[in-house]
């Protein structure tokens, strides 16, 4: 089954700790049948929250990130920038979100020089062969040196472009990815478009959606 919760702009600071209580009693359900069966989930368990600075209020965040993949939990969370996380779960937790997490993804606009730097540091460095040249007495000569530079300098991730991400994998290179728009995509919108099955809210049916979800 899927549980979907959604607010206003306005109420989502309103609604959070309900919010958190709901996701958490989710997740807490699945780490108990993990402790009780000793096995993943046969069903992976998919928790996705956009605006998660304002609508989460989960300090035990970096832990289940760290300990969820094995469980059969994963988790998608975007915040608006590193402030934003650490002032959830503090500076440590937010280390732990971002290494913990198996994707890193940053979006357009980002402007936060603490976070810009940090992920270009995590991004790491590249090095090239740069050529020199030198003239002397006795003629010219080229040699070839390793510079190490940005991968990633500060710049050009405060100037992501419109509509594309810089997005790194696990333990893979980060690459330039261009996002799926839900207006644009036709794969996308034909998924939404698909008819859904008819919901019944008869309690006679309680019992037997109780038996299938048990």
């Amino acid at each position: 089954g899927t549980v979907c919760l959604v607010a206003s702009p306005s109420n989502a600071e309103r609604y959070g700790p309900l919010f958190t209580s709901i996701i958490a009693s989710i997740i807490h359900a699945a780490e108990d049948r993990f402790e009780k069966t000793g096995k993943p989930l046969e069903k992976a368990l998919g928790c996705f929250i956009d605006e998660a600075g304002n609508a989460l209020r989960y300090p035990k965040l970096p832990t289940t990130l760290t300990t969820g993949r094995g469980i059969g939990i994963a988790m998608l969370t975007i915040w608006h920038d590193l402030a934003q996380l650490a002032s959830r779960v503090g500076q440590d937790g937010a280390r732990t979100v971002i290494s913990a997490s198996t994707l890193r993804m940053l979006l357009p606009g980002l402007a936060d020089d603490n976070t810009l730097r940090y992920f270009n540091y995590i991004f790491s460095k590249e090095q090239t062969e740069r050529p020199t040249h030198s003239t002397g007495p006795s003629g010219s000569s080229t040699s070839t040196g390793i510079v190490e530079t940005d991968l990633l300098p500060v710049d050009k991730l405060r100037e992501i472009p419109t509509f594309t991400a810089i997005v790194q994998y696990f333990n893979l290179p980060p690459i330039r990815a261009n996002m799926r728009l839900t207006w644009r995509d036709e794969d996308l919108r034909a998924w939404l478009a698909r008819p859904l099955p008819p919901v019944s809210l008869d309690k006679a049916d309680a019992p037997a959606l109780e038996a299938h979800h048990g």
